[in-house]
Order: structure tokens, then sequence, then C-alpha cells
């Protein structure tokens, strides 16, 4: 795809049935719902809990989740300078992805080098089990 290129990114296609397969996805859902029931036992605004979350700074990244989409920040409550909330290009946040995409391949294929194979033998007869 054209524009997979252009941006930088990997089309895969996953099934519905099988939702491991869509990681990203399942972990926003796992976070969205992990902060609702805080809000819940809290009993405040689940949207602006929702904006605070994505005006929060990721540990990895150090940029916020709205900056890396939206290329700025967004207005919250609390007092922003307008300075702050024009669009500023962080050029090192695809590096840094990158980085870690590589580091994480690195991790799965120093995994699968390491993990040996079990075989079962039935104690009746020399028979491979698995």
């Amino acid at each position: 795809m054209k524009s997979a290129e252009t941006w930088r990114f990997e089309h895969k296609n996953s099934s519905p049935c099988y939702p491991q397969s869509n990681g990203k996805a399942e972990n926003a859902v796992k976070v969205y719902k992990a902060l609702l029931k805080k809000v819940r036992g809290d009993k405040k605004d689940p949207l602006l809990a929702f904006l605070d979350w994505r005006n929060t700074p990721s540990k990895d990244l150090g940029t916020t989740p709205v900056h890396r989409l939206m290329g700025r920040r967004t207005r919250t409550l609390l007092p922003t300078h307008t300075k702050l909330l024009e669009p500023k290009v962080d050029s090192q946040t695809g590096d840094k992805l990158a980085k870690r995409k590589s580091h994480l391949i690195a991790a799965i294929q120093h995994e699968k080098s390491t993990t040996s194979t079990v075989t079962a033998r039935s104690t009746d007869q020399d028979e491979t089990l698995w």
C-alpha cells in the first residue's frame, strides 16, 4: 500500500474471532476498561479521565498519545499556554518507535533461539508422544 509506505506503518489483517492477533487494539481496550473502573469507583467524569490519559506522556517515548496523533497538545482543564497548543513535530518519535520495535524483535528472536524442545516418551514403548 502506498499510504503505508508514506506514513511508515505496516498493514496487517486480523481475525475478529482471534483478538490476540490485534494486540495494540486489545491493549487500548484493556487500558480504557481499567480507567473506567477507577473512574466509577471515584464517581468522577469518565470523559475527563480519558482526556487526562491521552495528555499523559508515555514512559518510553516521552510524548503523549494525542501529541503523536495530532502533533500538538490538546486543551485540558489545567491552564495551558496557547503556544503549547500549536503543532510541533517531534522528529525523534519515529526513531524511538523504530528502536523499540527492533528491540522487541531481537528479544523475540533471542527467546526463540534459546528455548529447547522437550520430547516425552512413553514408559511402555519407545514411542514419541509429542
